[in-house]
Order: structure tokens, then sequence, then C-alpha cells
């Protein structure tokens, strides 16, 4: 076997079909993981937060970004969108601040934007059905962070506060070192 080797490929094929590979997108990117992530612990520790609308939000603003992507037109800055997105809510989250609600729906939409549209201006040249994958990037956001919400809203240890700004320390501090990375570039 070790004189027959065949090549690596970085990104296999799932071959799920594009609505379930736009859906596993995040799982896929550890930058879009992060953000939906502390997204979902933010909004889960909060309880002013309109967690529906906000979601909701971050779907829709996915989607147009999605749309943009896989139609050519790039975001300017969308893989910072994303990064800078996932160090702020790790940062919110370990300082465990509530936003006013309507601040809460421009991050939403603002990260949603960048993160649809990261996870689809690469992708456009492979995907079959653009609609199926952009919805399911779409759904990909409410599913993730929905699911870490309510359940940082059901653990309601006290042991519980403390995790969660550990997880947004771990979160803000993942994100520097892969911001310094992107910064220096290849070596």
């Amino acid at each position: 076997m070790a004189l027959a080797p065949s090549p690596s490929h970085a990104h296999g094929s799932t071959n799920l079909g594009d609505f379930y590979g736009g859906l596993m997108q995040p799982l896929f990117h550890f930058d879009s993981l992060l953000l939906l992530i502390g997204f979902g612990a933010w909004v889960g520790q909060n309880v002013d937060t309109p967690r529906v609308r906000t979601a909701v939000a971050v779907a829709a603003a996915a989607l147009v970004g999605a749309a943009l992507g896989l139609v050519g037109i790039a975001v300017p800055g969308a893989p910072w969108i994303v990064r800078c997105g996932a160090l702020a809510l790790g940062l919110l989250t370990l300082a465990r601040l509530d936003l006013r609600p309507e601040l809460c729906l421009l991050l939403g939409v603002v990260l949603g934007i960048g993160q649809g549209n990261a996870a689809s201006i690469d992708e456009r040249q492979t995907v079959a059905q653009p609609i199926l994958y952009a919805l399911g990037l779409a759904f990909g956001p409410i599913l993730i962070a929905s699911w870490f919400a309510a359940l940082v809203e059901n653990l309601k240890a006290t042991w519980m506060d403390i995790a969660l700004r550990v997880l947004g320390s771990w979160i803000a501090a993942v994100c520097l070192l892969v911001t310094a990375l992107a910064i220096a570039g290849p070596r």
C-alpha cells in the first residue's frame, strides 16, 4: 500500500445532494461552525435577545448572501466578516453582553450575508442545483444556532454560565489565531 499511494484531497465529495451539501457546509468549514456555535451560545445566554427574529434574520441574510455568491457576486470581505463575527460573538458570550434588539438583528443580517456568501462563492462551479444549495445554507444556521441556543437555555445549572464564558473565550482565541494565520499567509 505504501508503494502505490493515492492523491489526498482536502475536501472530499460527500455526494449528499445540493440541499444537504449546503446544510452540512458549516460542519466542513471550521470558521462557519465557530460563527454558528458562537451565535447560538450568545443568543441562548441572553434572555432579552429576540431569538426567533434573529435566527430568521440570519437565515434570510444567509440566503441572500448565498444567492449573490452563486451568481458570482462576491461580498467584499465575506471571509473576514465570518472570522471577525465569530470573534465578536465569542467576546460577547465571554462578557455576557446583551445588545439592543435592533443591534441583534443587524448583527445577524451582516453575519448571515457574510456566511452565506463565503460559503457559496467558491462552490458555485460544483453546485448543480443552486436553489437547493442556497436553501440548505439558509437552513443550516437556523438548525445549528437554534439547537445550541435551546441547549444553553435548558441547562440552568450554575456551572453553565461559567462554561459559556469559557466557550466564548475559546471561540475568541481560536478566531484570533485563524485571523493571524490568514494575515500571515502561506509560507
